[in-house]
C-alpha cells in the first residue's frame, strides 16, 4: 500500500527563478496525444518541456491545446534554433501562437556544442530581447556536449539563466562540478 503519507511527486527550487518544479518533469518531444500531458500536469508534474523544431512544430501545438486549460498549472519551457537576431524573435512569436500563450518561463537557446554560440552576439541580443518584451521569462541555452565547459561559460556571460544538460551516470565528473558552480 501507498499510506496516507505517500507522497508521489517532490518538488526542488528551480535555481533562483523562485519557482518549485516537480523532479520529474514532462518532455514533451515526441508527445503525440495531449491527453497523456493533462494526466501528467493532474498528477502533479509541473515542468513542461519542448521545442520551436520537436515534430517540424507539431509539438508546441498539442502543448498549446492543453495550455489553454493548463496554463497556470506549469512552468512552460521550449528552445529555439540558433538563427539570425530578427529570426530568433519571428520563431518566438509563432511559438507562442503555437503555445496558446504570451510567454513561456523559460527559453533555451537549442543544442549548443560551443562556447562562440552561446557568446554569440545576435543570440544574446535576440534572447534578452525576448525577455524584454515579457515573451519569456527566465533565459537560458541547453547542451549535449562540452557541458562543463559551456555551463562555466553560461555562467561567466551573466546573461543566461539557466543551462540544460544531458547527465547521467557516465557524465564526466567535470560535469558535476560544473553544475554545482
Amino acid at each position: 500500500g501507498q499510506g496516507k503519507n505517500f507522497q508521489r511527486i517532490y518538488y526542488r527550487d528551480l535555481g533562483s527563478t523562485g519557482y518549485k518544479v516537480s523532479e520529474v518533469g514532462f518532455g514533451a518531444m515526441n508527445t503525440r496525444d495531449a491527453e497523456l500531458i493533462h494526466a501528467a500536469i493532474d498528477a502533479g508534474i509541473n515542468y513542461l518541456d519542448t521545442a520551436h523544431r520537436y515534430m517540424n512544430g507539431a509539438n508546441e501545438e498539442i502543448v498549446g491545446t492543453v495550455m489553454k486549460t493548463k496554463r497556470d498549472k506549469v512552468f512552460l519551457s521550449t528552445k529555439m534554433p540558433k538563427q539570425p537576431y530578427q529570426e530568433i524573435l519571428r520563431l518566438m512569436e509563432v511559438s507562442l501562437k503555437r503555445l496558446q500563450t504570451d510567454h513561456v518561463d523559460l527559453c533555451f537557446l537549442h543544442n549548443n556544442s560551443t562556447t562562440a554560440e552561446i557568446l554569440n552576439e545576435d543570440y544574446l541580443k535576440a534572447f534578452e530581447e525576448m525577455k524584454r518584451k515579457g515573451m519569456t521569462r527566465f533565459i537560458g541555452i541547453s547542451t549535449h556536449q562540452n557541458q562543463a565547459e559551456l555551463i562555466d561559460a553560461a555562467i561567466k556571460t551573466g546573461v543566461w539563466e539557466a543551462v540544460m544538460v544531458g547527465y547521467n551516470y557516465t557524465s564526466p565528473p567535470g560535469v558535476a562540478e560544473a553544475i554545482e558552480r
